[in-house]
């Protein structure tokens, strides 16, 4: 049954279990008997999910271990993301191996225990990705001169490596057919 706040108010449930209502969203109620309470209802906010993705693109982050193990976790779910986006499959395959390529620097350049941070946020037509991890030595991440830097730039519509004394990040865009200029 679809509802407005005004009468999920009048209803007077307890809004610890509904969050924040707001008077110009619908909500979506079910009743499921329970032996122990007899009747409880449940709310999904149904406009809100809505009015996000039309302002903000959704953002996927991914935390791991800065270890080459998960590199395979890392191209998983950027393969992922991209073929939710509608990639082609030659751009799923760039995007995979710019995350395989940017996330080993990272992780080469790491102390031990560090933390690896991924962001993903597709705002069509580009897919932005975003790296970073603590860093022993920053100026061996963005060496312009190696194989695989020049392998990142022939992937990438734009990529930028930012670092300080302590934290490396490369933030790259990719779009289909970026591979092919």
């Amino acid at each position: 049954m679809v509802r407005t706040a005004a009468q999920v108010k009048a209803d007077g449930l307890d809004s610890r279990y509904l969050g924040n209502l707001s008077d110009d969203q619908t909500y979506t109620t079910r009743s499921y008997p329970t032996p122990r309470t007899g009747d409880i209802r449940l709310m999904a906010k149904s406009a809100s999910i809505e009015s996000a993705r039309d302002h903000n693109p959704p953002v996927v982050e991914l935390r791991v271990e800065a270890h080459p193990d998960q590199l395979a976790v890392l191209r998983a779910v950027a393969a992922a993301i991209a073929l939710q986006h509608d990639f082609d499959l030659d751009t799923v395959a760039d995007v995979k191996l710019a995350v395989d390529e940017a996330a080993t620097r990272l992780i080469m350049g790491a102390p031990e225990d560090a933390i690896l941070a991924c962001s993903f946020r597709a705002a069509l037509p580009l897919l932005h990705i975003s790296l970073s991890a603590p860093t022993n030595d920053a100026s061996a991440i963005g060496q312009p001169r190696s194989f695989g830097w020049h392998v990142l730039n022939s992937l990438t519509e734009s990529i930028s490596v930012t670092s300080d004394d302590s934290r490396a990040t490369i933030d790259m865009s990719i779009a289909e057919g970026s591979a092919d200029r």
